[in-house]
């Protein structure tokens, strides 16, 4: 036998052969094998790593991953127009991973429901989120909860309660019977008689009593005692927010605030633009407070200040309408045509935004008449041209999803935590739920 050899048995037909193997074709075999090892031993590290080959680029890259979380359960998630599978059943969440850099579309529907749709840019060694992805339906059920037998009759939503006030009818002696209604369920709860005189002045109705002017005094109306108080003489406008009642006096350029329960008055920002008009509305958030105001020889202004400013930051003008989020987060406003929202903290989840951060959500050819949040501090509802919209506030993707929800005129109101939508239009209030 040669050294250099070696003997390997193999059996055909029988017949045993002997095969001598030389040591260069043995060396191939062996180096051969590392090499092939090897390169699988990196090929496998490299998977376990999240990397994969990209063909266009001819190289290993490292993927991105996805995750939408939506309303519904089951419902179909397509990747670039092909089905990758559908939302949990328990979570409504559907996470995907080992994405090569790219823009993907991503699109989510199910049947009865209008479809959510983005342009995702996912990137490498990286996690997209959309953690509040929110699907409505295609129709909405819509119940009238309530008429009224007048034909222009006082309605209006409480400030502080989910509570609706309708007019039904005015007695000899001048009383008009006010039937309450819970939001959260369309029940009648009550029924008191408010005195036309108070309905005529177009009360601000908060935590059960009517607030309104009357030879420039400031009143509070209690239907449940009749009782009426004095909150503060000379006054020239106000607004009723959170147990507390902001308004401005003839007599000076100061903005006052008054606890409605303790009648406790304290001045809250000296020295107001003279033109000041009215007080649109005004609301604190932590330490700072937002006003918005109107002028006589300007536009409208929204601003923003804490009890130790000498003078308030002007955030913008021509504003119509704000309000804050549910989370006390973000503070969403609306001029005639523009609707804008300011991030008031840092937030934790995606899209990241830093406290003070300003981006413009929508613009309209209609006027914007008012503005809702959505219980899940991520959506909006617009009340524009004729119709509610619901928009959301992730414009990831150079797209916001908008869905119409309904066509009326008159007046909305949206109850987060029984998710019910109220519309009061003529004479009739009608609810919905909005998923």
């Amino acid at each position: 036998m040669l050294p250099n050899s070696i003997l390997t048995n193999v059996a055909h037909n029988g017949i045993v052969y002997i095969i001598r193997m030389q040591k260069k074709t043995r060396t191939i075999l062996f180096y051969s094998s590392v090499i092939f090892f090897t390169l699988l031993s990196i090929v496998v590290v490299l998977y376990s790593l999240g990397y994969k080959y990209d063909f266009i680029d001819n190289k290993f890259v490292k993927t991105g991953s996805l995750r939408v979380a939506t309303n519904l359960s089951n419902a179909e998630v397509y990747i670039n127009s092909e089905l990758k599978g559908k939302t949990s059943f328990i979570t409504g969440n559907f996470s995907k991973g080992r994405f090569l850099p790219r823009i993907y579309n991503v699109r989510v529907e199910k049947e009865g429901y209008q479809t959510w749709e983005k342009n995702i840019d996912i990137e490498r060694g990286l996690f997209s989120d959309f953690p509040v992805v929110v699907l409505l339906p295609d129709k909405f059920e819509i119940t009238i909860t309530a008429s009224s037998s007048l034909s222009v009759p006082y309605f209006s939503f409480d400030k502080s309660l989910r509570r609706a006030y309708l007019e039904d009818g005015v007695s000899e002696d001048g009383l008009s019977a006010i039937s309450v209604l819970a939001l959260d369920n369309g029940q009648l709860v009550d029924v008191f008689e408010v005195p036309k005189k108070v309905l005529s002045e177009n009360p601000i109705v908060a935590d059960a009593k009517f607030y309104y002017l009357n030879d420039n005094n400031l009143m509070q109306f209690d239907p449940k005692k009749e009782t009426y108080i004095i909150l503060s003489e000379t006054v020239k406008s106000f607004y009723v927010s959170q147990e507390h009642a902001y308004f401005t006096k003839f007599s000076d350029n100061t903005l006052y605030i008054v606890n409605t329960s303790s009648d406790q008055i304290k001045n809250l920002l000296n020295d107001l633009q003279n033109e000041t008009d009215l007080i649109i509305k005004a609301e604190q958030v932590g330490n700072e407070y937002y006003l918005l105001l109107s002028f006589l020889n300007s536009s409208n202004k929204l601003f923003k200040f804490n009890e130790n400013d000498l003078e308030p930051e002007t955030i913008a003008s021509n504003v119509l309408g704000f309000e804050v989020s549910p989370d006390r987060k973000k503070l969403s406003y609306f001029t005639r045509n523009e609707l804008w929202t300011i991030w008031l903290n840092d937030t934790t989840s995606q899209p990241l935004r830093k406290a003070g951060e300003k981006e413009l959500i929508t613009r309209y050819s209609h006027e914007i008449k008012n503005v809702k949040w959505y219980r899940n501090s991520e959506h909006l509802i617009v009340q524009v041209g004729g119709g509610l919209v619901f928009v959301e506030i992730d414009g990831r993707g150079k797209k916001r999803n908008q869905y119409d929800i309904t066509y009326f005129d008159g007046i909305f109101n949206y109850e987060g935590s029984s998710n019910n939508m109220w519309i009061f239009g003529g004479k009739e209030l009608a609810n919905f739920k909005l998923e």
